[in-house]
């Protein structure tokens, strides 16, 4: 069994009325709007809980001398295509249901579940660099490596520990933006909990759970910049995002000129943004609440440029393991350890943001 960092890298109507989908997309909504004013806010709510907690970098380290070099020249320069359905939106959202799933079942069983656990250990995509959902604590004499923590990691270690009794029986392997579709959909790995947005583009090429966390695109920019929003910054001026992310289908569409700076990590782009090679970066307000609580030096501006939902996925024919990552989902719902995660990673950063979970619609 596998506990360490691997470096290799239903068709069906609701069953639930329009009204309860429209609440929950009304609560999910107000949630998103609410991260907005907050993470406006965190440059003065300080950051003590940062420093009694493990941080990927030294206390008092730029992240830029610890993070992975960024290079302007390697990125790719290229606005991706046409916007399509990949920028989540509640209309976008509605035309597929992209928030239903199938209904949980602790009892589900396939043949994805009996590979797991002839195997003895469940297969995670993941990411290692996104500070407050997955990352490496600092090296300790207990632990020489660092181990993986965060609020998408707290859900992998349930979802093992309901597979297989043991939250620790877990191969994760870390995952870029780029290729993290493509490694469940070849069956690299058996579930991805990488801050993964559900979008009806991607919903043609994997299932997804229920929504774990509703989130928005916002805009970063550094603490200094004199503009509120991205249609303030200067037309000359550029803004990087993930590569095959929603935040670069959105900046395409909104921004297409100058073309977008695409960095295989949300990450690469605040290191970009230090150096000063870009005046913004776009992502999810939950990921950028996170660098905002490594570099006090930046801050988010504007409110949310889209709203959409993480959601955990899996292959198309998985349909058994979905069910059984559902009821995870549901139990943490019901028993508080969806709250107490939240607490603890995301709560000092995002305070009041989310009052509960997003509420489940199911398919069956």
């Amino acid at each position: 069994m596998a506990t360490g960092i691997d470096a290799a890298s239903t068709a069906g109507t609701a069953a639930d009325p329009a009204g309860r989908r429209h609440a929950g997309r009304t609560a999910r909504r107000r949630g998103t709007a609410l991260a907005a004013v907050l993470l406006a806010a965190l440059p003065t709510l300080g950051l003590a809980e940062a420093a009694s907690r493990p941080s990927p970098a030294p206390p008092g380290t730029n992240p830029a001398n610890t993070a992975p070099a960024a290079d302007t020249t390697a990125a790719d320069t290229t606005a991706p295509g046409t916007a399509t359905a990949a920028t989540t939106t509640d209309d976008e959202s509605a035309s597929c249901d992209a928030e239903v799933s199938l209904r949980p079942d602790p009892t589900a069983d396939g043949p994805e579940l009996r590979r797991i656990r002839e195997r003895g250990h469940l297969i995670a995509g993941v990411d290692q660099n996104s500070y407050l959902f997955g990352y490496r604590q600092q090296p300790t004499p207990e632990d020489p490596t660092g181990r993986l923590v965060g609020f998408d990691i707290d859900i992998v270690r349930a979802i093992a520990e309901e597979i297989l009794g043991d939250p620790d029986a877990v191969e994760y392997r870390p995952l870029y933006t780029s290729n993290r579709i493509d490694a469940v959909r070849e069956g690299e790995v058996d579930v991805l909990v990488r801050t993964t947005t559900i979008s009806c583009e991607r919903l043609e090429e994997i299932a997804f759970s229920t929504p774990y966390l509703a989130v928005g695109n916002q805009l970063l920019v550094p603490r200094d910049a004199e503009v509120d929003s991205l249609d303030a910054l200067p037309d000359d001026q550029r803004v990087c995002a993930s590569r095959d992310s929603t935040a670069a289908d959105l900046l395409a569409r909104l921004r297409p000129d100058p073309a977008p700076v695409l960095a295989n990590e949300t990450l690469d782009c605040l290191v970009m943004l230090q150096r000063g090679q870009v005046a913004g970066v776009v992502s999810h307000n939950t990921l950028l609440a996170g660098q905002v609580a490594q570099d006090p030096q930046v801050r988010v501006v504007g409110e949310p440029l889209s709203d959409a939902w993480y959601g955990v996925g899996v292959r198309h024919d998985a349909d058994a393991l979905l069910r059984v990552v559902n009821h995870v989902l549901e139990e943490r719902r019901v028993d508080g350890s969806w709250q107490a995660s939240y607490d603890e990673w995301l709560a000092p950063y995002l305070p009041g943001a989310a009052s509960a979970p997003p509420a489940p619609v199911w398919r069956d």
